[in-house]
């Protein structure tokens, strides 16, 4: 009895699981943040899409929106984070989508800034914050982009996985630490916010549900 043969794909069908078709958010989100990076003067911007407490409390969806696509870094930290963040986000729109990726995305773009912010928000009720701090500029991918490779690593072999997991830690880690910030503690909290995402990425491919099982 002969076994059946199996096609091989047509490169075709191997280009197409690499095409921007196949993860729009990924590649929409990168063209919109390398253009706009090259924008001559982007001051403006930064002043009206920064996510401080004084545009948080007024405009609070377009600043959360418009942050993500602005930046005060200089260009090779933008390029560097625009490439790891699509990076990430390909790997889990191909496993999950592109509306449960943008979810990861978000819990720790939103989610982080919030409470960083909020504590500001705090700080600055209290008078242990300088009254500048309201209208701070605080915009870029960071939170999203930690909060992305963190989760996209429940995605690499186990082995990959548990190498990388106290290097992206200590990355973070140690600077909230040595050198405490709002930005500094907003990367930890993105990078805890990408584990705890771990679980249903895992059970995505069943690894979470037979690691219980053999326990």
């Amino acid at each position: 009895m002969t076994a059946a043969l199996v096609p091989t794909p047509s490169w075709r069908t191997r280009a197409h699981r690499f095409a921007p078709v196949t993860a729009v958010l990924s590649f929409g989100a990168l063209a919109a943040a390398v253009v706009i990076s090259q924008l001559p003067d982007t001051t403006p911007l930064l002043q009206a899409l920064s996510t401080n407490v004084q545009n948080l409390l007024h405009t609070p969806v377009r600043v959360v929106i418009g942050s993500a696509f602005v930046s005060d870094s200089g260009l090779l930290t933008q390029l560097v984070a625009i490439v790891a963040t699509a990076a990430a986000m390909f790997a889990l729109e191909r496993r999950i989508g592109s509306l449960r990726a943008l979810g990861v995305f978000a819990s720790a773009h939103v989610g982080a800034t919030v409470l960083t912010e909020g504590a500001v928000w705090l700080g600055l009720r209290l008078e242990w914050l300088p009254g500048a701090d309201r209208s701070q500029i605080d915009v870029g991918i960071s939170y999203g982009m930690w909060v992305a490779v963190a989760a996209a690593a429940a995605l690499l072999p186990r082995a990959w996985r548990w190498l990388l997991l106290p290097v992206a830690l200590l990355g973070v880690g140690v600077p909230a630490v040595i050198e405490p910030s709002m930005t500094a503690t907003g990367h930890l909290l993105s990078v805890l916010i990408g584990l705890a995402w771990w679980p249903y990425l895992l059970d995505q491919r069943g690894v979470w549900r037979r690691s219980l099982r053999s326990a």
